[in-house]
């Protein structure tokens, strides 16, 4: 029982050191102000539109998990025939081409 209280007096000593160093406060302040400041690099989310947030990655997972169930060399045909093409549309592209104008 002794043993106990000296673990706690001795955690709660702990807590009030680490919490009042000036060290602690100073990179929690740091923490909380890169949370609370504007991210240039990533556009807000009125700026995307709805296509390139649900859409367009809905429709390439399913591009993907058709490529999976289809023969690999029927996939592979499809990208050499992109290829040389030269077109810059790629596989998973194509088959969600091929899937949006099959729905239509």
């Amino acid at each position: 029982m002794e043993l106990y209280a000296a673990l706690v007096v001795f955690a709660a000593v702990l807590s009030l050191f680490l919490a009042f160093s000036t060290q602690g406060g100073n990179a929690a302040r740091a923490r909380l102000d890169a949370l609370t400041r504007p991210r240039e690099s990533m556009p807000s989310e009125a700026s995307v539109s709805l296509n390139q947030r649900v859409v367009s990655p809905m429709l390439g997972g399913l591009a993907r998990t058709l490529a999976g169930v289809l023969p690999k060399g029927y996939a592979d045909g499809i990208g050499k025939s992109l290829l040389l093409a030269g077109s810059p549309m790629t596989v998973s592209g194509f088959l969600t081409m091929q899937m949006v104008t099959i729905g239509a």
